[in-house]
Protein backbone atom coordinates (compact mmCIF):
# COMPACT_ATOMS: atom_id res chain seq x y z
CA UNK A 1 0.00 0.00 0.00
CA UNK A 2 1.34 3.33 -1.20
CA UNK A 3 -0.43 7.05 -0.87
CA UNK A 4 0.31 8.59 -4.20
CA UNK A 5 -0.95 11.32 -5.99
CA UNK A 6 -3.43 11.96 -3.74
CA UNK A 7 -5.06 8.21 -3.53
CA UNK A 8 -4.24 4.86 -1.01
CA UNK A 9 -3.22 2.25 -3.60
CA UNK A 10 -3.90 -0.97 -1.93
CA UNK A 11 -2.37 -4.19 -3.16
CA UNK A 12 -3.85 -7.53 -2.01
CA UNK A 13 -4.33 -11.25 -1.91
CA UNK A 14 -7.70 -12.50 -2.18
CA UNK A 15 -9.43 -15.96 -2.25
CA UNK A 16 -12.10 -17.64 -4.96
CA UNK A 17 -14.45 -19.74 -3.54
CA UNK A 18 -12.26 -22.79 -4.66
CA UNK A 19 -9.33 -20.85 -2.40
CA UNK A 20 -7.35 -20.10 -5.34
CA UNK A 21 -5.10 -17.26 -4.58
CA UNK A 22 -4.62 -14.28 -6.95
CA UNK A 23 -3.87 -10.21 -6.30
CA UNK A 24 -6.58 -7.29 -6.22
CA UNK A 25 -6.39 -3.57 -6.42
CA UNK A 26 -7.87 -0.92 -4.90
CA UNK A 27 -7.76 3.10 -4.24
CA UNK A 28 -9.60 5.60 -2.61
CA UNK A 29 -8.86 9.03 -1.36
CA UNK A 30 -9.51 8.73 2.12
CA UNK A 31 -10.17 5.18 4.33
CA UNK A 32 -13.82 5.86 4.61
CA UNK A 33 -14.00 5.24 1.02
CA UNK A 34 -12.46 1.69 1.18
CA UNK A 35 -14.93 -0.51 2.14
CA UNK A 36 -16.97 0.74 -1.46
CA UNK A 37 -13.58 0.84 -4.06
CA UNK A 38 -13.64 -0.51 -6.82
CA UNK A 39 -12.23 -4.11 -7.00
CA UNK A 40 -9.68 -4.80 -9.92
CA UNK A 41 -8.69 -8.46 -10.14
CA UNK A 42 -4.62 -8.85 -11.76
CA UNK A 43 -5.08 -11.98 -12.84
CA UNK A 44 -7.54 -10.28 -15.35
CA UNK A 45 -4.30 -8.05 -16.99
CA UNK A 46 -0.94 -9.43 -17.63
CA UNK A 47 -0.12 -10.69 -14.31
CA UNK A 48 -2.46 -13.55 -15.00
CA UNK A 49 -3.49 -16.48 -13.09
CA UNK A 50 -2.45 -18.93 -10.79
CA UNK A 51 -1.13 -18.46 -7.55
CA UNK A 52 -0.26 -15.15 -6.63
CA UNK A 53 -0.09 -13.92 -3.12
CA UNK A 54 1.75 -11.25 -0.78
CA UNK A 55 1.92 -7.94 -2.80
CA UNK A 56 4.55 -5.41 -2.06
CA UNK A 57 4.24 -2.37 -4.42
CA UNK A 58 7.44 0.29 -4.51
CA UNK A 59 8.57 3.31 -6.23
CA UNK A 60 12.08 3.16 -7.86
CA UNK A 61 13.32 6.26 -9.20
CA UNK A 62 16.40 4.87 -11.41
CA UNK A 63 14.16 3.29 -13.72
CA UNK A 64 11.00 5.80 -12.88
CA UNK A 65 9.08 2.69 -12.17
CA UNK A 66 6.35 1.27 -9.77
CA UNK A 67 7.41 -2.56 -8.95
CA UNK A 68 5.13 -4.53 -7.64
CA UNK A 69 6.66 -7.67 -6.02
CA UNK A 70 4.77 -11.12 -4.75
CA UNK A 71 4.41 -14.81 -4.39
CA UNK A 72 4.19 -17.32 -7.27
CA UNK A 73 5.14 -20.72 -5.16
CA UNK A 74 8.43 -22.09 -6.38
CA UNK A 75 9.68 -18.22 -7.20
CA UNK A 76 9.48 -14.77 -6.10
CA UNK A 77 8.16 -12.26 -8.95
CA UNK A 78 7.63 -8.67 -10.17
CA UNK A 79 5.80 -6.59 -12.46
CA UNK A 80 6.22 -3.25 -13.30
CA UNK A 81 4.44 -0.38 -14.29
CA UNK A 82 5.29 3.75 -15.19
CA UNK A 83 1.19 4.35 -13.78
CA UNK A 84 0.08 2.41 -10.78
CA UNK A 85 -3.49 3.77 -10.91
CA UNK A 86 -4.15 1.70 -14.09
CA UNK A 87 -4.23 -1.97 -12.78
CA UNK A 88 -4.21 -3.10 -16.99
CA UNK A 89 -0.77 -1.38 -17.39
CA UNK A 90 1.18 -4.10 -15.39
CA UNK A 91 3.64 -6.14 -17.09
CA UNK A 92 3.87 -9.51 -17.61
CA UNK A 93 5.59 -11.24 -14.52
CA UNK A 94 9.37 -11.87 -14.66
CA UNK A 95 10.58 -14.17 -12.12
CA UNK A 96 13.62 -13.26 -10.03
CA UNK A 97 14.74 -17.22 -10.14
CA UNK A 98 15.15 -18.50 -13.81
CA UNK A 99 16.06 -21.80 -12.60
CA UNK A 100 13.11 -21.76 -10.45
CA UNK A 101 13.79 -22.28 -6.48
CA UNK A 102 17.21 -21.86 -6.04
CA UNK A 103 18.94 -25.11 -4.21
CA UNK A 104 19.88 -22.92 -1.05
CA UNK A 105 16.46 -22.10 -0.47
CA UNK A 106 15.46 -26.01 -1.55
CA UNK A 107 17.70 -26.74 1.53
CA UNK A 108 16.82 -24.89 3.91
CA UNK A 109 12.41 -24.63 2.93
CA UNK A 110 12.07 -27.36 5.60
CA UNK A 111 8.29 -27.76 5.58
CA UNK A 112 7.17 -25.28 3.44
CA UNK A 113 5.84 -25.08 -0.54
CA UNK A 114 6.80 -21.52 -1.80
CA UNK A 115 9.22 -18.92 -1.97
CA UNK A 116 8.79 -16.24 0.60
CA UNK A 117 10.56 -13.16 0.91
CA UNK A 118 11.13 -10.77 3.30
CA UNK A 119 9.24 -7.43 3.17
CA UNK A 120 8.56 -4.21 5.26
CA UNK A 121 6.36 -6.51 7.05
CA UNK A 122 8.83 -9.37 7.34
CA UNK A 123 12.23 -8.92 7.82
CA UNK A 124 14.66 -12.06 7.47
CA UNK A 125 16.31 -13.39 10.47
CA UNK A 126 19.31 -13.03 9.01
CA UNK A 127 21.72 -12.10 6.02
CA UNK A 128 21.27 -15.28 3.76
CA UNK A 129 18.24 -16.69 5.69
CA UNK A 130 14.98 -17.07 4.48
CA UNK A 131 11.94 -15.85 6.49
CA UNK A 132 9.23 -18.54 5.80
CA UNK A 133 6.94 -17.51 8.92
CA UNK A 134 5.35 -13.62 9.31
CA UNK A 135 7.81 -11.88 12.15
CA UNK A 136 6.59 -8.28 13.49
CA UNK A 137 8.87 -5.05 12.72
CA UNK A 138 11.29 -4.93 15.47
CA UNK A 139 10.73 -1.59 17.04
CA UNK A 140 12.00 1.03 19.19
CA UNK A 141 10.53 0.43 22.77
CA UNK A 142 7.07 1.60 23.11
CA UNK A 143 5.85 3.76 25.67
CA UNK A 144 4.13 2.18 28.67
CA UNK A 145 1.84 4.80 29.74
CA UNK A 146 1.67 8.18 28.41
CA UNK A 147 3.48 9.75 30.38
CA UNK A 148 6.92 8.03 29.18
CA UNK A 149 5.91 9.10 25.42
CA UNK A 150 8.73 10.90 24.01
CA UNK A 151 8.17 14.67 24.27
CA UNK A 152 9.39 16.33 21.06
CA UNK A 153 12.08 15.98 18.23
CA UNK A 154 15.34 15.24 19.56
CA UNK A 155 13.74 14.37 23.43
CA UNK A 156 12.67 11.11 24.99
CA UNK A 157 11.55 10.53 28.23
CA UNK A 158 12.02 7.22 30.65
CA UNK A 159 9.07 4.91 31.34
CA UNK A 160 8.19 4.69 35.03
Amino acid sequence: MVHHNGRWHVFASTTNNNGAYSLVYLNFTDWAQAGAAQHHYLDQTAIGTGYKAAPQVFYFAPQQRWFLVYEVGDNATFSTTTDISNPSSWSAPQRFYAGGMPQIIRDNIGNGYRVDFPGPHRPSPAPGRHSRTPRPIPSPARPTSPSAAPRGPGTSATAR
